[in-house]
């Protein structure tokens, strides 16, 4: 179900398959460190963290060689 609704946010479906596994992962890596009261809610906020980093690292590629 997850992995549904966070597929409708992207046009390249690979790409958000890739972000909600990522996620996923790294929920079931921390969910016995932590407690998490809502596991779905923590998986959409790391999964939107994932997809702030990419953004954030694209614009660094971008910035990168449009001043070379």
């Amino acid at each position: 179900q997850a992995n549904n609704k966070g597929l409708e946010f992207f046009a390249d479906r690979e790409k958000a398959k890739d972000i909600i596994q990522e996620a996923y992962s790294k929920v079931l890596e921390i969910k016995d460190k932590y407690d998490i009261n809502n596991e779905r809610a923590y998986l959409y906020k790391i999964a939107k963290n994932i997809v702030i980093n990419q953004a954030k690292n694209c614009k660094k590629i971008i910035y990168s060689l449009h001043n070379e």
